[in-house]
């Protein structure tokens, strides 16, 4: 099945189609977490989601997340300015994603 027979039959539906939007949002938010943060960090960490303006970052190991949380203000101030609406960021720690 193509991408597009896909994305139409996604978009056709109204509950598959907020369930695609949200995917689409998460993707973009870990398109923008691979631009803003460093290289090694993008590689050991991944986007898991967004609740109520939280958003939730596994990080690979206890040190990568240590130094993801570091981080965090910084990125939210990035976030902020390209129009995402992320007030705090969650690190946890998820071994072998």
């Amino acid at each position: 099945m193509s991408v597009r027979k896909l994305q139409s039959y996604f978009t056709s539906a109204t509950s598959l189609a907020a369930l695609a939007e949200r995917a689409a949002y998460l993707s973009e938010l870990q398109r923008l977490w691979e631009k803003l943060a460093p290289p090694p960090l993008t590689q050991m960490c991944k986007i898991s989601g967004l609740q109520d303006r939280v958003l939730v970052l596994y990080a690979n190991n206890g040190a990568i997340a240590a130094k993801a949380r570091q981080l965090a203000p910084t990125l939210l101030k990035k976030k902020k300015k390209r129009g995402f609406e992320v007030t705090s960021i969650l690190v946890r720690v998820q071994a072998g994603f």
